[in-house]
């Protein structure tokens, strides 16, 4: 059966609610509304807003991916690993089964070339910067044992998102080149070059379950399947048409995506909401298509295709956040996200030359959110 016929159930489920409009699972009261994996949707009319700052860098690497990322990569040096970056977020109530959300991410990655022997760089970039987006809904399909918004109850929900994410070119100036061990070519001028054109675009599609467990905490469960198209290549600025074709390589990539994930909710106090989850992704079909011509000398490490093929097919994410209700509108927590390897099915174009060898290292970083909520009395 294909993903798409097997989603036919679903969605005819989901069109019997849409005409019954039955289903109000909109959240229990002090519930963290960006509870990731949750099935509740907001109130008609209620309305989330997040904004969240990460970092990575010696101070806050507590648990020490960032020099386990160097240790494994002789290809790179330095503060490579640190992470600055910024998100926000928005849902929204359309009914009180019906919410719909965007997401946007901007970080720096910063990524430092070691020396290499047989190639001169100058001006080398520092940051890949890259913006990540996502947009979709959730729609309740089901839900039994409300009696209030005081506990949690069984919900189940379906969410179809559509995300695309994408990165600044990221390149240096070449200054020569040993050929072989008689022979250097140094460059007059100099030329740029660079890894570009990376970014991916895709869809995916969860079937989340929500159940109480007590009076102050639930459970959710979910699946989903996805599919995602990337893209990236190498260029140079050399007006040499000797040693253009060396640096001119383009690859494009599809792959699907199952996932499966649970999280625990837990209101601490009725202010204090925990919030923790754990997602599998398994990257299969993946397809690389790479058009190079023949090369007239070694490629720089961050260039050559060879990285591709060494990526990993798949990631363990854990997520956390501990918030604070400052006042019934508005609340305050921090963050933490964990990756297997890496950035390996959050963002697929970082299956590019440059990044796609740092897919096999364990990351994380650190944040601190401010959050406000709209459309409830108190609690």
């Amino acid at each position: 059966m294909t993903p798409a016929r097997a989603l036919r159930p679903a969605l005819a489920a989901a069109l019997l609610t849409l005409c019954c409009a039955a289903a109000q699972a909109e959240l229990p009261w002090g519930w963290n509304p960006e509870a990731y994996g949750s099935a509740y949707t907001l109130g008609r009319g209620e309305i989330s807003f997040s904004g969240q700052l990460h970092r990575v860098n010696d101070t806050l690497d507590v648990l020490n991916v960032r020099d386990d990322l160097l240790a494994a990569n002789r290809r790179l040096t330095d503060d490579t690993g640190d992470l600055a970056g910024t998100s926000f977020a928005v849902s929204a109530g359309v009914t009180d089964w019906l919410t719909v959300f965007y997401q946007q991410t901007d970080q720096e990655l910063t990524i430092k070339i070691a020396d290499d022997d047989r190639i001169d760089l100058d001006r080398k970039d520092e940051k890949l910067d890259t913006r990540r987006q996502e947009w979709g809904l959730r729609w309740n399909l089901y839900e039994s044992g409300q009696f209030g918004r005081e506990r949690p109850w069984t919900a189940f929900s379906l969410e179809v998102s559509g995300q695309q994410s994408q990165s600044d070119p990221y390149g240096a100036d070449l200054v020569g080149i040993r050929v072989s061990d008689n022979f250097y070519l140094r460059l007059n001028p100099q030329s740029r070059f660079a890894v570009d054109r990376m970014e991916d675009s895709g869809w995916r599609t969860r079937l989340l379950l929500t159940r109480g467990l007590t009076d102050s905490s639930a459970i959710s469960l979910w699946g989903g399947y996805g599919e995602f198209d990337s893209q990236s290549g190498t260029s140079s600025e050399t007006p040499s048409r000797l040693l253009r074709p060396s640096f001119e390589q383009e690859f494009t990539a599809s792959e699907t995506h199952w996932m499966a994930g649970g999280a625990l909710h837990w209101q601490i106090t009725p202010r204090i909401p925990l919030h923790l989850a754990y997602e599998y992704t398994a990257i299969r079909d993946r397809t690389l298509t790479a058009f190079r011509e023949e090369a007239l000398f070694t490629l720089p490490s961050i260039l050559r295709p060879d990285n591709l093929l060494e990526s990993a097919d798949n990631n363990h994410v854990i997520r956390g956040t501990l918030s604070w209700w400052l006042t019934p509108q508005l609340r305050a927590g921090v963050t933490g996200h964990l990756y297997a390897n890496q950035f390996t099915g959050v963002m697929p174009h970082f299956n590019n030359p440059l990044s796609s060898s740092l897919s096999e290292t364990v990351y994380g970083y650190a944040g601190i959110e401010i959050a406000a909520f709209f459309g409830l009395s108190g609690f």
